[in-house]
């Protein structure tokens, strides 16, 4: 796969998950945009947690 092909991909990808919370306003009786702030939130913990070299 080329890199403009993986690049596509991943603005679509993004592009989606930033809809995501404005198509659907709940989950389970949960709010979209507390799920999307819970899963950033998530990440963010992750990120700052690596071993840097």
């Amino acid at each position: 796969m080329t890199g403009q092909a993986v690049r596509l991909l991943g603005g679509m990808a993004l592009a989606v998950g930033l809809a995501l919370p404005f198509m659907m306003p709940a989950i389970a009786g949960i709010a979209t945009w507390k799920i999307v702030l819970g899963v950033l939130g998530a990440a963010l913990f992750m990120a700052g947690s690596r071993h840097q070299p």
